[in-house]
């Protein structure tokens, strides 16, 4: 099933959920929290023991007095989003990266004091990543001829979004929602 866009009840985006989590929210008789604002299509339904359900490609939160939405630019460190901030590319040597040949590297390893956050985390091939090992890059960089290609810096808040709004299937639900 696909995913589905949630937006404030202002229409700011705040994020992806998943196709149960926003049924369950819809469906709700007693005190639905969203509106269905649009759909996937006839033909992406949802069967319940007694209905058929069109799935929404996006909800908007229904207002409530009172209520107080979280809104942060953070992003989760995952290594997803390590990897889509990076374009799926090693940080050292341009190879191209999948989730699965992919790994997350600290620039100043954290046992030596580095901390897991954006600005000192990468994307990094295996090969490159293990010759690196728990080195500073400065000492492996003269062995190995090792640098970074670009400086890391966290990402912004579209970041999830980019990577469904590259799916035209995604595209063309959330294109009217969505400016990325």
């Amino acid at each position: 099933m696909r995913d589905v866009l949630l937006l404030s009840d202002r229409g700011v985006t705040l994020g992806i959920v998943h196709w149960t989590h926003a049924m369950t929210l819809m469906l709700n008789q007693e005190r639905s929290k969203v509106t269905p604002i649009a759909f996937y299509g006839d033909d992406v339904v949802v069967h319940s023991a007694h209905d058929v359900h069109p799935l929404p490609s996006v909800i908007m939160l229904r207002y409530r007095e009172g209520r107080n939405i979280p809104y942060t630019d953070m992003v989760k460190i995952n290594k997803k989003n390590v990897l889509t901030r990076d374009d799926f590319k090693c940080q050292y040597c341009g190879e191209p990266l999948t989730m699965q040949t992919g790994t997350i590297d600290h620039i100043v390893p954290q046992s030596r004091g580095g901390r897991h956050e954006w600005t000192n985390i990468v994307a990094s091939c295996k090969p490159c990543n293990n010759k690196k090992n728990d080195y500073l890059l400065k000492d492996v960089g003269r062995k190995f001829d090792m640098f970074l290609r670009k400086k890391p810096r966290p990402p912004k808040r579209d970041l999830a979004l980019k990577r469904y709004i590259q799916n035209p299937e995604y595209a063309e639900a959330w294109k009217d929602y969505v400016a990325v």
